[in-house]
């Protein structure tokens, strides 16, 4: 297994990118086209060449330590041909929270009707990948109203603090379902 194969130094590229964004690399208001020292003015734009020389090294450095503690992230493929299901998703994971906000507002107004308690959640994950349930826990935790307390590896489940357990253990299992679907479609895995 190659570490550092094309797909792996894009993905550093993007990762670079982001460190430029983070760090105040990239700024507005230069030439059309010109190299000044570590500074590049173009189309308007000034990009700190030595702020994506770091970023790009330390990228490569977190690419090369994932895939060495994590090697099964070499199976998951190149973002680009997949990023309407990227889109598609934070789409729903958006909807999702809103939904769960004003759900919230409801169990603001009516506290006297909330029976909190914890579920048991199978992960439905054909590959059982630490991955999809690290995402399926992630978007069961931005939404409000449930918290995943705990995820059990040998046994492939979520437990899931709920704070309407009546009206959540309705719909909690179709839910997981759903965002193992999403999660293994994002990630290329499907």
């Amino acid at each position: 297994m190659r570490i550092l194969n094309r797909t792996n130094l894009v993905y550093s590229l993007f990762l670079a990118i982001i460190w430029m964004l983070m760090t105040d690399a990239i700024s507005t208001g230069g030439e059309l086209f010109h190299l000044d020292g570590l500074t590049l003015h173009l189309l308007g734009i000034q990009f700190a060449v030595d702020g994506f020389i770091v970023g790009y090294i330390l990228s490569c450095v977190v690419v090369v330590m994932l895939l060495t503690v994590q090697p099964e992230a070499e199976r998951i493929k190149f973002p680009l041909p997949r990023l309407h299901r990227i889109f598609l998703y934070i789409a729903k994971l958006n909807w999702e929270v809103l939904l769960s906000s004003k759900n919230m507002i409801g169990w603001i107004l009516r506290p006297d009707t909330i029976r909190s308690g914890i579920i048991a959640v199978p992960l439905h994950d054909p590959d059982d990948s630490p991955i999809v349930a690290a995402m399926t826990a992630h978007n069961i935790t931005v939404t409000m109203g449930q918290s995943v307390v705990t995820y059990d590896s040998i046994r492939k489940i979520l437990y899931v603090h709920c704070l309407d357990i009546d009206v959540m253990a309705l719909t909690i299992d179709d839910e997981q379902k759903g965002r193992v679907r999403a999660a293994r479609k994002v990630l290329g895995l499907d």
